[in-house]
């Protein structure tokens, strides 16, 4: 039951940031980061912050089953896709925490431009 519960939750936050990205959110978000309000920038990059860290999690489980599941997959897609998921998963808590810790300085607009397609 718990192995269920804990795919239910890792399906749900892939789409999650997929719906996410599909309703321009992204976009509004990196503008708001950039803007001269000081309370729009803050609350922006501690949003992108918190999106990226939570983000992060399903890129363990994601990658590894899309390399899987390409014609040249099976094992060493696994392993190609676990070594892919780990750098995209230490990218995202890095600039995710560097965001989020930084949000209330002044003048400074954070990390961004650094998306992928995912």
């Amino acid at each position: 039951m718990k192995k269920r519960t804990l795919a239910i939750a890792l399906a749900l936050l892939t789409l999650a940031g997929r719906a996410y990205a599909a309703w321009g959110m992204e976009n509004w978000k990196e503008g708001q980061m950039a803007s001269a309000s000081y309370g729009e920038k803050a609350g922006a990059m501690a949003l992108n912050g918190l999106g990226r860290i939570l983000a992060a999690i399903p890129e363990i489980v994601y990658y590894p089953y899309a390399e899987a599941a390409t014609e040249k997959g099976g094992v060493e897609g696994v392993f190609r896709g676990l070594g892919i998921g780990l750098y995209h998963l230490g990218e995202d808590v890095v600039v995710g925490v560097a965001n989020l810790v930084s949000a209330p300085v002044p003048g400074y607009h954070g990390i961004s431009g650094l998306n992928r397609s995912k």
